[in-house]
């Protein structure tokens, strides 16, 4: 096995054999670093309602069984208002009437189906009323799971290794709230740590322990994505609560009535 790497010095010539190592060297890159992965998403797509009723989409890289797609431009779709849910969909189509070499089409589109065919991947999806706007961020943590007019990334399919994981949005938004309710729990903080370093999600087995020592699971088997989100809502609360239980009625100045 070998690999070509190319030179690059001024005055040289750029032979089509160093530029494909470099090109296949990048794609084989990817391969072998999310080999294990399952389909999703692995970075990137975040959304962004803009005006005129179109939602904007970053940049990402996602996986679809074995091919792995960087999607390198911004893109927009158009939303309408509705009392059904749709999903906002990631499609990936293979021409296959090229015969030289093989060519993907990467395109988006909103779907009242919520189901997802092999060539489908789910960014968020959402049930906007009429008369009303749709919202891209959340008052709260709680508010994730609102279901009208607001994106819900709860059903968003990241891809992990050997199952989805979470999309990172909700980690992030969990640990932020978290951390503004002056954490003493040192398990805590080392979460919530994690959630906001990483620039991808985290290891869903690494969220299990967490709620599972946190909420007593031992005795539970694997959470589901639902689940998850239930159990951090539920720490939330617990987090802040123990906040409010600290609280010191007897400051100078202060009196207390029973």
């Amino acid at each position: 096995m070998e690999f070509l790497y190319p030179n690059f010095e001024r005055h040289s010539i750029l032979k089509k054999e160093l530029l494909n190592s470099v090109r296949d060297y990048s794609l084989e890159y990817l391969k072998v670093k999310y080999d294990k992965y399952t389909k999703g998403i692995i970075t990137g797509f975040d959304l962004k309602v803009i005006e005129d009723n179109f939602i904007q989409i970053s940049n990402g890289i996602v996986k679809f069984e074995d091919f792995i797609f960087i999607a390198d431009k911004k893109a927009k779709i158009k939303y309408n208002q509705s009392n059904t849910f749709k999903s906002l969909k990631i499609v990936l189509e293979k021409d296959t009437k090229i015969r030289d070499y093989d060519r993907y089409i990467l395109s988006y589109k909103l779907d009242e189906d919520l189901s997802l065919h092999t060539n489908e991947i789910e960014i968020c999806r959402f049930k906007l009323m009429e008369g009303f706007d749709l919202r891209d961020n959340h008052k709260s943590f709680e508010d994730i799971e609102t279901e009208f007019d607001t994106i819900n990334y709860l059903n968003s399919t990241w891809a992990g290794i050997e199952r989805e994981w979470i999309n990172p949005y909700i980690l992030k938004k969990f640990a932020n709230e978290a951390m503004d309710s002056n954490l003493e729990n040192m398990e805590d903080i080392v979460f919530c740590y994690n959630c906001l370093n990483e620039d991808k999600t985290v290891d869903i087995n690494l969220i299990e322990r967490y709620l599972k020592n946190r909420q007593n699971l031992k005795d539970k088997k694997q959470l589901t994505k639902e689940e998850i989100f239930k159990y951090l809502s539920l720490t939330l609360s617990d987090i802040k609560n123990k906040r409010k239980e600290k609280t010191d009625y007897f400051k100078e100045d202060e009196l207390l009535i029973l």
